[in-house]
């Protein structure tokens, strides 16, 4: 799989349209949010990004690139035809991967609590759940994780980033973060058979 950069308008535009209406349930203040970074779109701080598996996009994504020393994952979404192939692990992998060789040390990333198959893909990448942050707009508890580019298991510092970036942030102990990810464990399945009856 491919991952590439955006530069031309109407691509990004494209990719923004895409991005915009997957997220607009759960997230519905991401157009909003898109149009008031269209700046940092522009002066590719933020970017947009193609993800390509044999000529043909399959997704895409958005990174933050906040700091020389880490990005932040904005948003990734694969098409439903193409669901369940591996395609965001892939890219984040990838992403990781190229932000590394610009000399970046972490990349965080965020989901709401309930996203469990979400959740088992970082543990799967290799991300550290830090913590949870509330969203006020939205009314929603996230959580904050971070993968470690350099394997420098700072802590500090891995805490520190996550107050800056993400307004609300509370660390969470190792068992809070378990008690909290056996709280939602069945979030799907209760869901589902909420919708049966």
């Amino acid at each position: 799989m491919e991952l590439k950069h955006l530069r031309n308008k109407e691509e990004i535009q494209e990719g923004i349209n895409a991005l915009t209406s997957i997220f607009i349930d759960e997230y519905p203040y991401y157009s909003e949010w898109i149009k008031k970074k269209a700046e940092e779109i522009d002066t590719f701080e933020k970017e947009v990004l193609a993800l390509i598996e044999k000529n043909i996009i399959v997704g895409y994504a958005m990174i933050h690139n906040c700091t020389p020393d880490y990005f932040k994952i904005n948003g990734i979404y694969v098409f439903p035809e193409f669901e369940k192939n591996g395609y965001a692990s892939k890219a984040i992998t990838q992403m990781i991967e190229e932000q590394s060789l610009t000399g970046k040390q972490y990349a965080l990333i965020q989901t709401r609590l309930h996203n469990n198959a979400v959740v088992h893909m970082f543990d799967k990448i290799g991300f550290d759940i830090l913590g949870h942050n509330f969203h006020e707009i939205e009314q929603k508890d996230n959580w904050v994780a971070m993968f470690d580019i350099n394997k420098s298991h700072d802590l500090d510092s891995m805490i520190s980033i996550a107050y800056k970036e993400y307004p609300g942030f509370e660390p969470m102990s190792i068992e809070e973060i378990q008690d909290t990810r056996e709280q939602y464990s069945n979030y799907g399945k209760i869901k589902k058979l909420k919708r049966i009856h």
